[in-house]
């Protein structure tokens, strides 16, 4: 509780002291006599390290939540964070690479080098999923419940910007897989950004100008 309070208010030092205080006060046997609270601790720690530009102990402690942690949904934290991690110290192959390791677990695959035809089903695939829908109907969209989907949604925006960066084509399939995740199983935090992108892309691939701008609205709403 102290760690989360330190960080809440950006005291990032003193959080890594108490979840690094937390963490050496666990027994032994911490993954499995304690797993809920060994595994809240490190996330935590994952994050306050990256938040405090300490990438290397950021680094082992990953290494260890994706070693010990029971189920694949508990490791999907500490991914999300890694990628967000090597964007930021403009390591956009790496973050890619990471982020797709862990989609391909959940069962989400893309082509390394997506082809012009692949864009276009994609694009062609998302307009079929809203096409008896209004766009602005979208906001009333359920909350995503299922806990795989919104792991996928999460990891797809982590890698959001390093495929921005570096595979611009691929790039856009993320965004496709965001939007079609939204309106199949409901919206989400990370669903205005994908509704958001694919306004851009109706934009200035499609050429249909308006449509996209619907959806930009669409994400502003969302906020």
């Amino acid at each position: 509780m102290a760690g989360q309070k330190a960080k809440a208010a950006t005291a990032y030092k003193a959080a890594w002291d108490y979840f690094t205080a937390g963490r050496q006060l666990l027994p032994g046997d911490c993954w499995q006599s304690q797993y809920e609270l060994t595994l809240k601790l490190y996330e935590a720690a994952v994050e306050t390290a990256y938040l405090n530009g300490d990438f290397e102990s950021m680094e082992k402690l990953v290494q260890i939540v994706i070693e010990k942690a029971r189920a694949i949904l508990d490791k999907i934290r500490v991914y999300e964070i890694k990628s967000e991690a090597l964007v930021a110290q403009d390591k956009f192959v790496e973050a890619m690479n990471n982020g797709l390791q862990i989609l391909k677990f959940l069962g989400v695959q893309f082509p390394q080098e997506p082809s012009q035809d692949d864009i276009i089903l994609a694009i062609q695939e998302t307009q079929l999923a809203y096409q008896k829908k209004s766009i602005a109907e979208l906001i009333n969209l359920p909350l995503m419940s299922d806990p795989i989907q919104l792991a996928i949604l999460r990891i797809l925006l982590s890698i959001a910007t390093a495929a921005y960066m570096a595979f611009p084509k691929l790039h856009t399939l993320l965004i496709c897989k965001q939007m079609t995740l939204s309106i199949q199983y409901g919206n989400a935090p990370a669903s205005t950004y994908g509704y958001a992108c694919y306004g851009l892309i109706l934009c200035a691939i499609v050429g249909e100008i308006e449509v996209g701008y619907q959806f930009g609205q669409l994400a502003l709403d969302l906020l």
